[in-house]
């Protein structure tokens, strides 16, 4: 399945986050005095805190199979715990989320990478094949083409320790970014609800240059 040729995609994509800011967002406007207090509460707790903090890097592991919002996720973690914890925590996230993508290209091949949206597009292995990690770098910011390349990248079999290298540290690049936004509060999960929407209509965009 070829990444871009949806039309609809980008479109789709944009209001998918929209509406999960609204989601996020709306009891803030609503409720914002019990909402922050309630927040408070939980994170003065040691447990609170432990749940909120599992509860990130769990999600931000499974959106390499699921649609989960990781850069509203890595945001919050950023809002919830400061930047040098929510880094941490969303870098160890993404790169479980990595790391499983890149295990089930290496165990079930091509037959998992055909049933998922973007693996087997031939741009992607093309470029690993002849670009090898730097590839996994620039992707992982965008959304499909993140999940897409480390499961491309498992069913091409590269080396596991050029992968975690590559991926790790694009991880605590991408983790730090939304931490500092997640610092800023309401501007910050905006910007962080559209840049993947960009960052996808850029990745598009040079697609269709290559293609063409």
């Amino acid at each position: 399945m070829n990444l871009f040729r949806d039309p609809g995609r980008l479109r789709r994509g944009a209001l998918w986050s929209a509406a999960l800011l609204a989601l996020i967002l709306l009891p803030f406007w609503l409720f914002g005095e019990a909402v922050e207090a309630l927040v408070a509460d939980i994170l003065r707790r040691e447990t609170g805190r432990l749940l909120l903090a599992g509860f990130g890097v769990l999600a931000l592991a499974a959106d390499v199979l699921l649609p989960v919002p990781s850069s509203l996720v890595a945001t919050a973690l950023g809002a919830l715990f400061g930047g040098a914890m929510g880094t941490l925590l969303s870098a160890v996230g993404l790169t479980f989320g990595c790391g499983l993508g890149y295990w089930l290209g290496r165990q079930a091949g091509k037959s998992f990478a055909a049933r998922r949206p973007g693996p087997d597009d031939p741009l992607i292995s093309s470029l690993l094949e002849r670009h090898g990690a730097v590839v996994l770098v620039v992707c992982r910011g965008v959304p499909v083409l993140a999940e897409a390349s480390v499961i491309a990248a498992g069913v091409l079999g590269m080396a596991a320790s050029r992968f975690f290298l590559a991926t790790t540290l694009a991880n605590i690049g991408i983790g730090a970014t939304y931490a500092a936004l997640g610092t800023t509060a309401l501007t910050g999960f905006v910007a962080a609800a559209l840049l993947p929407v960009l960052l996808f209509g850029l990745a598009a965009a040079v697609r269709r240059r290559i293609a063409g």
